[in-house]
């Protein structure tokens, strides 16, 4: 009961929607479970809708209120609930282009794959949010190109950090140096 009292004072005061990027502790640990071994959690964001332009159109799919996040692997789409069901998955190696159009109203960021595209819009009760979003999304696109590359069978490899080799994303020990990950 309080948690909708909270919601609908913050919605209520000022004009102003609630923060996007709070989320309950029981999502944070639902999403914390589902990432995969190291693999660390960035960003959280609820956006107000998100496109999923596939190349087939029986694929083609529009997710409203959903929550975008980020790691330092993948970048997800969920349905905004209190607990993780995910809706899209996009591997952050896999993604060969992004643009981000701001304007006063609201941000757009468009993420280009070799799947399709996914278009994820903020209104403008989101913008500042959205905006400090899209520069974390940009650095981490950046950071994540130079770690992870993708061999010709698609599969993602990552960097030795010792001597720079790219080898699969599983492997624990580098096969030329002997570089133990953790």
């Amino acid at each position: 009961m309080f948690n909708i009292i909270e919601k609908l004072s913050n919605v209520f005061s000022l004009g102003q929607a609630a923060d996007p990027t709070r989320v309950s502790d029981k999502l944070k640990e639902s999403i914390l479970s589902n990432l995969d071994d190291g693999e660390e959690l960035i960003h959280i964001i609820r956006n107000s809708r998100a496109f999923y332009n596939a190349k087939a159109p029986r694929d083609k799919n529009t997710y409203y209120n959903s929550r975008c996040i980020l790691t330092n692997r993948r970048f997800l789409i969920i349905r905004n609930l209190d607990y993780f069901k995910l809706f899209r998955e996009i591997q952050l190696p896999k993604i060969t282009d992004h643009k981000i159009e701001k304007s006063k109203s609201e941000v757009i960021i468009t993420l280009i794959s070799e799947t399709g595209e996914d278009v994820i819009e903020f209104s403008k009760n989101m913008v500042s949010f959205a905006e400090e979003f899209s520069g974390i999304l940009s650095q981490t696109l950046k950071v994540a190109m130079d770690k992870y590359s993708i061999n010709k069978e698609g599969k993602i490899e990552k960097k030795c950090d010792n001597c720079g080799k790219f080898i699969a994303q599983e492997t624990k020990f580098c096969s030329d140096c002997g570089h133990k990950f953790y």
